[in-house]
């Protein structure tokens, strides 16, 4: 059953989705051919309890593809089962610490590599699963200027893993993001 979450609305993560079966965050937008040259481009940003990025390579995006642990993986085109395409971000909650948050966002790229905004593109959304959908989160604001965009986040709390819609936007890109927590950028600005 997919839970729709409004900005802001949480759900635990199924135990059995925490096991054997990596979760993909997948990122998307609705088709529609005006807007066919833009491209929703994700990253993940590792964080431990002082909200601050504990390393500088707990960015995950093109340019960084994996955690050193592998927790954390940026899956290129038909590079897990069921592709539609679509860049992905897999998790391995086996593989992270429970103090940590993953915070999931992304940019907007053109064809040609330019940067785009959130105004570009219409209808985007994340969606967790585990085989099945388990959460989808649409924007519903005018993201018209945004540059950036921090979808959701998957946290710890209570024993469980938990995801949570966030839809915070930022006019200064990654570096927004990345200056907010910690991390760095340098290498997500070449792709």
């Amino acid at each position: 059953m997919t839970h729709h979450l409004s900005k802001g609305g949480s759900v635990p993560i199924p135990d059995a989705a925490a096991a054997p079966v990596p979760l993909l965050v997948a990122f998307g937008r609705r088709r529609e051919p005006a807007f066919a040259h833009w491209r929703i481009d994700p990253c993940a940003l590792v964080v431990g309890t002082q909200e601050t990025a504990t390393a500088a390579g707990l960015l995950v995006h093109a340019g960084a593809p994996a955690l050193p642990d592998g927790g954390i993986r940026y899956l290129r085109n038909g590079d897990e089962p069921e592709s539609t395409g679509a860049a992905r971000i897999g998790v391995d909650l086996a593989a992270l610490d429970t103090a940590a948050r993953v915070y999931l966002a992304a940019t907007v790229v053109g064809a040609d590599g330019r940067p785009g905004t959130f105004g570009d593109v219409l209808g985007a959304h994340v969606r967790l699963t585990a085989h099945d959908e388990l959460a989808r989160y649409e924007l519903d604001q005018d993201a018209s200027t945004e540059t950036a965009m921090l979808f959701a986040e998957i946290y710890h709390r209570d024993r469980s893993w938990r995801f949570r819609a966030l839809g915070q936007g930022f006019t200064t890109g990654l570096d927004g993001i990345t200056d907010r927590y910690g991390g760095r950028t340098e290498t997500a600005r070449t792709r």
